[in-house]
């Protein structure tokens, strides 16, 4: 899949007018939701005019396969995948199955599918430095370059990078969740103790990201 759709409907979404959001730092640039996936949109359309490769295609050979990251890949909807699961929202009749959503419309900003033992072996990766070249890519990676005003802290490449409290105590967080039609992540790394905290969920709850911090509010609890 090109990215061409997802960068026009990224594009007309941020010219969409919005709430008033809280002033940045002096001097430090704001990001919003809308800024950060049309950011992943470009940047997979860098990806496939330097490789020459559809997106989908550079992400498997050229990182997830050389990784050992088995179980993840660019999500086709209308492939035949043993063991994925399907995807439903909650209505107030109960579950019923998500919408079909077009991979052309999200590209780069999403339709990755995995697992909790690939997401944590992702993490190990990350941990041993087997992702980057080079120590100072990861330090950029994971080094916040934008205010969000939002608690989950500043905006890395990708990824959010703050502080958080847990089991009483202030805890560097590096975390990223999501949401797509008939399902949620939560992806916590708490890099200075080396404890990861992932939460996959099909059924699109609202609730994952505060299930996510009480879990890795457990791993600090003193009791």
């Amino acid at each position: 899949m090109r990215a061409h759709a997802a960068l026009a409907l990224a594009l007309a979404a941020c010219a969409r007018p919005e709430a008033p959001r809280p002033l940045a730092r002096p001097q430090q640039p704001a990001v919003s939701g809308v800024a950060a996936r049309l950011d992943s949109v470009v940047l997979g359309a860098v990806i496939e005019r330097v490789t020459g490769e559809p997106y989908a295609k550079a992400v498997r050979e050229r990182l997830l396969a050389p990784l050992g990251l088995h179980d993840t890949a660019y999500d086709d909807p209308l492939a035949v995948v043993e063991g994925r699961a399907a995807g439903y929202v909650r209505t107030p009749e109960g579950l019923v199955n998500a919408p079909f959503i077009d991979p052309s419309a999200v590209h780069a900003a999403g339709m990755l599918r995995s697992t909790v033992h690939d997401l944590l072996r992702w993490a190990r990766l990350l941990r041993d430095g087997r992702v980057f070249r080079d120590d100072a890519s990861a330090a950029a990676m994971f080094s916040a370059h934008a205010d969000t005003g939002l608690p989950l802290g500043g905006y890395g490449y990708g990824v959010f990078v703050g502080t958080q409290t847990l089991g009483g105590r202030p805890v560097r967080v590096i975390q990223h969740g999501g949401t797509i039609n008939g399902f949620a992540a939560g992806f916590w790394r708490m890099p200075d103790e080396d404890r990861v905290v992932v939460v996959l969920d099909n059924t699109m709850n609202p609730k994952v990201p505060a299930l996510t911090a009480a879990l890795a509010d457990l791993l600090y609890d003193a009791r």
